[in-house]
């Protein structure tokens, strides 16, 4: 047997079930040298290989649910029985890995990466072994004296290795690995979108806040219908924390609805923030007078007709001419909203019932943002003849051209 400083040996795991898991390598795994405690952490339904199963010497060796390799050997895999029997600590086999020739481990990628992942790990001789790939611990084992180490680490693992100092072979033997029940990924994301109701594209600035945890970046430009950004925060307590989203910059003339923006005692998992941006109405004021004599016998009815381009009488994305109007109302009033990036332009007219009475329009105009406005109309006495008479100054009226009339005679006769 050659004597080799350090010797490796991965352990690949391949899905032979369907499905698929996505993993950020963000999350720092936790590590276990007892196996009652691992096991509860992990929670049931882990899978077990004990290698009990007969297989022979080889590179690359496959089982149930993974393979174990190594490169540059000469079948360096064995069982454990025929040369490392203290590998063996459950059952009657286990796996050995046998230093010879110019053996040297190699990666293989997992198909589908596990949780958690122990085993009981044993050498030939006192060695410090450094166990790699996707996890980052190391153990001191005493001479042909199985020890248990474990790994969860709920981001997904995708290749175990292991450099064994000094040279000496190595024992594998009842491997747990799988899903872990009770594993908590200390990653969260939150994903921010952004509409307008008036279908409005402007940009605002959204920030994410946090009492705890690492936010990778705690501010995006969102655009008013765009395809939405995503915060990822890092190193979450087991307690969790608080997080909330917020807003600033924009356009005036906004209410924005951060309603599903705030999370009390997140953990790990994807969080979802759609925040809607509401347009406030412009109050259009329109005020009827009159001026001039008051007469009973002048009808003071009218009717009042409001005129804006580049509106709409709701908070949707539908603008154009719109026309409201006031029948009798001297102080009318109505609430429409300004095209985003446009101006309202808007007219009114009084239309009086009565034909002394003369018309009269005025004219404003508005933006988005603009709470309110409006214009005074006034219409305008400007006939007061006969028709002012009651019925009875009409008579006397009467008598009183009679009366001329006569006299107007007697002076011809």
């Amino acid at each position: 047997m050659i004597s080799r400083t350090t010797r490796r040996l991965t352990v690949s795991l391949f899905a032979l079930v369907a499905g698929a898991y996505t993993f950020s390598a963000l999350a720092a795994p936790t590590y276990y040298t007892d196996r009652a405690t691992f096991e509860a952490a992990a929670g049931a339904g882990l899978s077990f290989e004990s290698f009990e199963s007969q297989f022979g010497v080889g590179a690359t060796l496959i089982f149930t649910d993974f393979s174990v390799s190594e490169s540059g050997g000469t079948n360096a895999l064995a069982p454990a029985s025929g040369f490392a029997p203290f590998a063996i600590t459950d059952g009657a086999q286990a796996l050995a890995y046998d230093d010879n020739g110019a053996s040297i481990g190699t990666f293989f990628g997992f198909v589908t990466p596990v949780e958690a992942f122990g085993l009981d790990l044993s050498t030939s001789e006192g060695s410090t072994v450094t166990i790699g790939g996707d996890v980052g611990d190391s153990v001191v084992l005493t001479a042909q004296t199985p020890a248990f180490w474990g790994v969860i680490d709920p981001d997904g693992i995708s290749s175990i290795s292991f450099d064994a100092s000094g040279g000496p072979n190595v024992g594998f033997d009842a491997v747990s690995y799988g899903e872990a029940d009770g594993a908590v990924s200390t990653n969260a994301t939150f994903f921010v979108s952004k509409t307008f109701t008036n279908g409005d594209t402007s940009d605002v600035e959204v920030m994410l806040t946090c009492n705890g945890g690492l936010p990778l970046q705690q501010s995006f430009t969102i655009s008013g219908g765009g395809p939405g950004v995503t915060f990822t925060v890092t190193n979450l307590p087991s307690t969790g924390i608080d997080c909330e989203v917020t807003e600033t910059g924009g356009a005036d003339g906004y209410t924005a609805d951060l309603s599903a923006c705030a999370w009390a005692s997140v953990g790990s998992g994807a969080y979802s923030c759609p925040i809607e941006n509401i347009p406030e109405p412009t109050a259009l004021l329109i005020v009827t007078d009159f001026e001039g004599a008051e007469d009973p016998n002048i009808p003071d009815t009218f009717t009042t007709v409001l005129e804006c381009t580049n509106v709409s009488p709701d908070t949707g994305s539908t603008f154009g001419t719109a026309t409201e109007s006031f029948v009798n109302i001297a102080d009318a009033s109505v609430n429409w909203y300004a095209k985003p990036g446009a101006t309202s332009e808007c007219t009114v007219e009084l239309m009086p019932d009565a034909s002394a009475v003369q018309s009269d329009t005025c004219s404003f105009s508005f933006t988005l943002g603009d709470a309110t406005t409006g214009c005074t109309v006034v219409g305008t006495v400007f006939f007061e003849g006969i028709p002012t008479l009651s019925q009875y100054g009409m008579a006397i009226m009467a008598l009183l051209m009679l009366g001329v009339g006569f006299v107007g005679m007697r002076r011809l006769v």
